[in-house]
């Protein structure tokens, strides 16, 4: 039997045509719906590593890379990948 999703709520992960391939970010303001591919470039560019680095270490392309950056700045509505990181990880300080 599957879990039923009320109209306008967002499917926990697991649930949904693509699989269980998004997963839902939390923080203070929002949810944040997100594929596992993006959430793992999020997180190696909140490690300080570049594109072409990310490209390396997960062996996918530049442009894929560039394209999840693009993705992620749309989905937290952010202007640079620093302000996606900034909502992303709001316990994140900057010095």
């Amino acid at each position: 039997m599957t879990p039923q999703i009320k109209l306008g709520e967002r499917p926990p992960v697991g649930l949904g045509k693509h699989g269980g391939r998004f997963i839902l970010l939390f923080n203070s303001d929002s949810v944040m719906m997100m594929t596992r591919q993006e959430k793992v470039v999020l997180d190696l560019l909140a490690t300080g590593l570049s594109s072409r680095q990310i490209a390396e270490k997960l062996l996918i392309s530049f442009h894929t890379v560039e394209t999840h950056r693009k993705n992620l700045r749309v989905k937290f509505k952010a202007h640079n990948t620093t302000e996606v990181i900034l909502k992303a990880y709001p316990e994140i300080q900057l010095s």
